[in-house]
Parts: structure tokens; sequence; C-alpha cells
């Protein structure tokens, strides 16, 4: 394994938010308790399908509060606060997961450091955790345009797709947030902007996948953010020789048939050697992600430290 697992697991962050003192006001949770309680899956949030009977009530309530309102009212006052007691405990939960309580080993960054500078390869990730985000601001991989990887948000302008575009000789990567982060909000004007880590506050936000798996096309689909960030990724996977996946469950679908349409010619698999038998592992992610997956198994992914091996 690698690092906390357990602090990374979903039911735990639902848990822990949900029980923190702070976390919500009283009238959120008992809009979400209510809304669980009516569908018969219990009081408190414990997994994906919870968030799926979660965001169908965001997304009903959001539609009926978008209808303009003559003679009849098409919600209760409980109902037009729901999506917004829905989305405060999404984001604290991301943001539970984004302060992981431990950082990535220096013998795990710096191979990855001095890959990313020597190649520019692109970066992409599906976790809300800061551990590679920080570091590699630490490294001054990203450094705005004068580091080898952008993520498209500028400090005067917030987040624009063409920010992403290389001019003027600029040879850099691209650093995407697949699922997002609670570091995006939307801020007065309507821009998008990110939130610097010491003085980020848990707003809640929309550029953040934490549904279930049915759900998130649509999350990413919503965010101008994330949407731009997935055909980004096509992009990427377009113009590289090969992709390197690591400490990644295989389970995101979206991301899978992204990758098994590219045209990359090598696919590197870095895994955990507790996930299964090898022979059942290799027909797993070629079933997934295509045929001729390179897997290697280690005790612990953190170990890995063979960037080139992809392409």
């Amino acid at each position: 394994m690698a690092l906390d697992s357990e602090h990374f697991l979903l039911a735990n962050a639902l848990r822990l938010v949900w029980e923190a003192p702070m976390a919500l006001e009283p009238e959120q949770k008992a809009l979400i308790k209510s809304c669980l309680k009516a569908q018969g899956v219990g009081t408190h949030p414990r997994g994906e399908g919870d968030l799926d009977v979660l965001h169908r009530a965001l997304i009903a309530c959001s539609f009926l509060k978008d209808l303009p309102e003559g003679e009849a009212k098409w919600l209760t006052d409980h109902g037009a606060d729901f999506p917004a007691a829905t989305m405060s405990y999404f984001t604290r939960v991301a943001w539970h997961l984004h302060r992981s309580p431990k950082p990535l080993p220096d013998a795990f960054v710096k191979p990855l450091v001095d890959f990313l500078q020597s190649t520019r390869s692109h970066l992409a990730t599906v976790n809300y955790d800061n551990l590679l985000y920080q570091r590699l601001i630490a490294a001054k991989v990203l450094q705005g345009y004068d580091g080898c990887l952008v993520d498209g948000f500028y400090s005067e302008g917030g987040f624009a797709p063409t920010n992403l575009d290389r001019r003027y000789g600029k040879n850099f990567g691209w650093y995407l947030h697949l699922h997002g982060t609670p570091l995006f909000i939307d801020d007065s004007s309507g821009r998008t902007t990110k939130q610097a880590q010491n003085e980020a506050n848990p707003y809640p936000t929309r550029h953040l996948v934490l549904t279930h798996v049915s759900h998130k096309r649509s999350v990413i689909d919503a965010s101008p953010v994330l949407s731009e960030y997935w055909r980004r990724l096509r992009l990427a996977l377009h113009e590289s020789d090969g992709v390197t996946v690591i400490g990644y469950s295989g389970c995101d679908e979206h991301l899978n048939e992204t990758i098994k349409s590219s045209q990359t010619s090598s696919r590197l698999v870095v895994e955990w050697t507790g996930a299964g038998q090898e022979d059942a592992r290799r027909a797993y992610w070629a079933e997934r992600i295509g045929d001729g997956v390179h897997l290697i198994r280690l005790d612990s992914v953190l170990d890995f430290t063979d960037w080139g091996g992809a392409g």
C-alpha cells in the first residue's frame, strides 16, 4: 500500500466530516439526513450509493429552483436550501481528502520531478489531495509559465482554456486535475480562480467530482474547468508515446475509455501487489485500458522510480 490508506477511504471521509461538530450547520445536516431517510438508506452518508441519492435530489431541487415563479411556488424553503447544503458537505469531504496528514517521500518525488523537468510530460490526477500538487509547487515544476507544467490558471484572470495553449516557443506540459480540487472556486465576477493553499477556505464549489459514478460526466460537463481538462487529456494522450498509470484502481469508466481509445503505443500500470493474482490483474487491466499493458506490481507504489518506462 502507500501512505495512509485509511485517510483516503471515501467511507471514512464521509463519516468523519459528518461527525465533525463545526463542518456543517445543524440545518444543513437535517436536510441531508431527511433526504437519505426518505429514500430508506440511513441517516448519514456512508458511500457512493448515498452520494447518488443526494446528487439526484440536488439536481431536482436545482432544476425547480431555476424555474421562474409565478403564482405557484415550485420549492419549499427547505428544498431551495438543499443544493447549498449538499454542496457544502461535498466540499468539506473533499477538503478532508485534500489535507493529507503525511507527505510523499523524497525518494518518490525527486525522480518524478527530474523526469517532468527533462521531458515536459503531462500529468493528470484523479485525487483531491495536495500530496503531489504541493511538492511540485515546492520543486518549481508548477511556477506559472516559468514552470514545466501549467494548469490553466493565471493569477490576473483566473482560469481560461487559452492559458493552456503553448505560445512564444513555450513547450510546457499540462497538469490536469481531472476530478477537480476544492481549491477551485467561482468569484463574485464569475471567474474561476484557484485559492492559495495557505489562505484557502472551504467554499462550496461546482468544480469537484465527488459523486456516484453515474453522475461524474454530468458534473464534469457542468464545469468549464473540468470539461477543458478532459479535452486536453485526449490531446495529451494523442501527442504522447506512452502513459504511466500509478495508484489507480481502474474503476473510473470515463478515464478507462479515454485511455483505451487513445493511440499511445505504451501503457504501463504500477499497482500494489495485494490487488490480486497477477494473471487476473493483467486481464483486468487489458479489459479496462486496452491490450499490451506492461504491469509492475510493488509492495508500495511509492517505490516506483522508472518514469521513463512508458515511452
